[in-house]
């Protein structure tokens, strides 16, 4: 019944009907010293969700080296993009890309797709002071 009240919502508004889904995650990258750094990772959307919404993230691929963590995750805002944070930890010798994929859930339960990114994790930067 949520999606029944919430079109004739959106209808009395005079919102046109949209899926509610991912249209992109910029690639990002964050450092990993030291370890367990957060990076806020956005995630851009179209429809019209209601908050507040969580970001479902799933790890595809976590090199050697570096720690990955997936979850459910609070977004930051409503408008789009949304805004979440994302860590990069552990102590990889250089930069090591980190692929997810991700969805979003609003308050009324309404999932998008999967959309597939990708997360740099920069490895130690080493200055010679000589």
């Amino acid at each position: 019944m949520k999606g029944v009240e919430k079109g004739y919502r959106l209808h009395a508004a005079g919102e046109p009907c949209r899926e509610f889904k991912i249209t992109d995650i910029p690639l990002i990258g964050a450092g990993s010293n030291p370890p367990a750094q957060y990076a806020p990772l956005v995630a851009y959307y179209e429809g019209y969700p209601q908050h507040p919404a969580t970001v479902e993230v799933e790890i595809l691929h976590c090199p050697n080296g570096v720690e990955c963590e997936g979850g459910t995750y609070p977004a930051i805002g409503a408008e789009s993009p949304l805004v979440f944070p994302f860590r990069c930890g552990g102590d990889p010798p250089e930069d090591q890309v980190i692929e997810f994929r991700a969805r979003l859930t609003d308050a009324d339960g309404v999932t998008t797709e999967w959309h597939e990114g990708s997360f740099t994790c920069m490895g130690m930067v080493f200055t010679d002071m000589s």
